[in-house]
């Protein structure tokens, strides 16, 4: 599904349902005209049309919010994926779509550097209210919400958080998933770990974290720079600060870095 007909689908939703149906049905309808099929081979061919085509339909969001996390990951680009959120929340109704979406615009946020922001939308989130949700999407909740109020030096919440995290994290099957989320929890720690000037212990943590994409390369370059400062050994730092700001395009750590380069270089 392209985007342009994925955007259509989000605005008018019944009027897509039937153009997607169509597109699937005039083709089987011709196959089977020639071929003679009988009427039951059309009730069965059109049923299943009919469930491939709302399957379809109901996955516009994803469609419109993959390429958006690929810009962000790979360009380390987030504003299209802010706005590609803000657009499904216009037309979403159904409460896990809309929190779906939040969940993707708070990414957005944190990485533009609008922290107030992303903080007070994930603490106004009730998640233990939804029903159904799998332990992944609570994960990213509670691990998103961490990240949040350590950044504006929340620690009560940011432990609070974390735990939760880390027992969502426990409940997930998918072992990718699994260690992706593991991966997820040294990232916090680090965090943490600095926040308290632990800084040995930060860059011990810091080594095993992955770096397979750009954005994450960037962040992780970051943190090494504040652990350098901490341990004093400041041309690390330059070098880490160095590449965040050639490499990290319209992330707010960028600034941030900048900031950091100026101080230590006086």
């Amino acid at each position: 599904m392209s985007e342009k007909f994925a955007r259509f689908c989000l605005k008018h939703k019944v009027l897509g349902r039937i153009i997607a149906f169509l597109m699937y049905a005039i083709p089987f309808t011709v196959i089977f005209y020639v071929f003679g099929a009988g009427v039951s081979a059309y009730v069965i061919a059109y049923c299943v049309i009919a469930v491939v085509t709302i399957f379809m339909t109901s996955a516009v969001p994803a469609v419109l919010t993959t390429p958006a996390l690929k810009m962000l990951t790979d360009k380390c680009d987030p504003y299209p994926l802010l706005e590609a959120c803000d657009e499904i929340l216009q037309y979403v109704k159904l409460p896990n779509e809309i929190l779906t979406a939040t969940l993707n615009r708070c990414v957005a946020l944190a990485f533009i550097g609008r922290h107030q922001e992303n903080y007070d939308i994930l603490k106004s989130i009730a998640i233990d209210s939804y029903n159904g949700l799998p332990a992944s999407i609570k994960y990213t909740y509670y691990n998103n919400l961490a990240d949040a109020a350590l950044t504006l030096d929340d620690i009560e919440t940011a432990e609070f958080a974390f735990a939760k995290s880390k027992e969502c994290h426990s409940a997930i099957k998918n072992k990718k998933l699994y260690a992706q989320y593991a991966d997820a929890n040294s990232f916090l720690q680090v965090v943490f770990c600095i926040k308290r000037g632990e800084f040995e212990s930060a860059l011990a943590l810091l080594k095993g974290v992955d770096t397979a994409s750009v954005s994450r390369s960037v962040n992780v370059a970051y943190l090494f720079a504040k652990i350098n400062i901490g341990l004093g050994k400041l041309e690390r730092a330059k070098t880490d600060l160095e590449y965040v700001i050639a490499t990290g395009n319209k992330l707010c750590c960028v600034e941030e870095a900048k900031r950091l380069l100026q101080e230590i270089s006086q």
